[in-house]
């Protein structure tokens, strides 16, 4: 059984609960695109139809840092100074979602936001498990800068 907080286990135990996961070849599936070119909205609508886990890494990390926890003060750290997030921790926030939502039962996932280039879908692979899919959402700048413009005004 995965506990409710799997960043609390031991590494080795985070990597054989992966290796299941390859295993049972449960479906995983990136989500990329520009911000505002409706990934967030797409995937509200397969979750409701497939009933895939959606797991954003930017919410991922937004949430970490509203925790408090010591790795939320260092992103929140690293976010504030403008730094991009060292890969590692991204990827680890990532593993424990993963984790979670397997233990809720997920039927697959649809990964938004991550990977950001093709370095970090090879990781990804090598630590998780190969991706079945990507899943672009390539939207006219036109477009882009009109939903963010709205999405400002929303906030």
């Amino acid at each position: 059984m995965i506990p409710s907080r799997p960043e609390a286990l031991p590494s080795d135990t985070k990597q054989k609960t992966l290796e299941a996961l390859k295993i049972a070849n449960i479906p995983i599936f990136f989500v990329v695109g520009a911000p505002g070119a409706g990934k967030g909205t797409q995937c509200e609508k397969i979750v409701a139809k497939y009933g895939l886990s959606h797991i954003s890494s930017g919410d991922l990390l937004r949430n970490e840092v509203k925790s408090g926890s010591p790795r939320g003060e260092k992103l929140s750290k690293i976010m504030q100074a403008g730094e991009l997030v060292p890969q590692e921790i991204v990827l680890d926030l990532i593993k424990e979602a993963v984790l979670k939502e397997v233990a809720k039962g997920s039927k697959g996932f649809l990964v938004d936001g991550y990977p950001r280039e093709v370095k970090q879908g090879e990781q990804f692979e090598k630590e998780i498990q190969e991706a079945k899919s990507v899943i672009f959402f390539d939207v006219s700048d036109d477009i882009l800068v009109e939903r963010l413009l709205k999405r400002g005004k929303t906030r």
